[in-house]
């Protein structure tokens, strides 16, 4: 891959210190091996990223506004608390989904994963999150890392649990919350929040350190 192709995303640092994301974000590949490549995202992975994320999210609707497209792929590239990478399959090199690094400057790093739906229980999750957590034990070996999942959710919490994650707590409120906010965005642009996003009774996010 050329450098070329790299979007510029390092913004002056006005002498400031230069974060660890601002660092990751100068190289190309985060990590790879014979079958896939996580690698930084570039200008023509707008349009797959975007419909990955409507394909996963409880709120599809919200990614048909150009507006919020505009913002959703704007923070994947230049957020100052997470790291977005695409993943790529290296035989066809077709963009599968994107996985997140949250927080690399604190002691506890976060971790997420979407899987676009057309590639979904083949076990390429499960694959990619070794790959990616083996890196980043690997780089940061000194840091816990950790990963929130709904309680309902069991494709992903059998997932993380074929991989040695332990849970260690729960984060009832956080759901709520969540909610909330994504409603109000979701009024602002006039878009409807659909029945399905009513939580069960019970729902709660389990946290994992793997």
């Amino acid at each position: 891959m050329a450098a070329a192709d790299i979007p510029e995303l390092i913004k002056s640092t006005g002498g400031k210190h230069m974060t660890t994301i601002d660092k990751l974000r100068r190289d190309a590949a985060f990590v790879e091996n014979e079958e896939w490549l996580i690698r930084n995202l570039t200008d023509r992975d707008k349009e797959t990223y975007i419909r990955t994320l409507k394909g996963v999210s409880k709120i599809p609707q919200i990614y048909e506004t150009e507006g919020f497209k505009e913002f959703a792929w704007k923070d994947a590239l230049t957020s100052d608390s997470a790291l977005t990478l695409a993943v790529e399959r290296k035989s066809d090199h077709v963009y599968v989904g994107e996985c997140m690094i949250r927080n690399p400057d604190t002691d506890c790093i976060e971790i997420g994963l979407d899987i676009a739906v057309q590639y979904q229980n083949r076990g390429i999750g499960t694959s990619v999150l070794r790959l990616l957590t083996a890196e980043i034990h690997r780089r940061f070996p000194d840091k816990k890392i950790t990963a929130r999942i709904y309680s309902d959710n069991d494709q992903s919490q059998r997932m993380i649990k074929k991989l040695g994650a332990k849970k260690v707590g729960e984060e009832p409120a956080e759901i709520a919350a969540a909610m909330a906010i994504m409603n109000e965005i979701s009024k602002e642009m006039n878009v409807e929040m659909g029945k399905d996003l009513i939580l069960p009774d019970g729902s709660h996010i389990d946290l994992f350190e793997l």
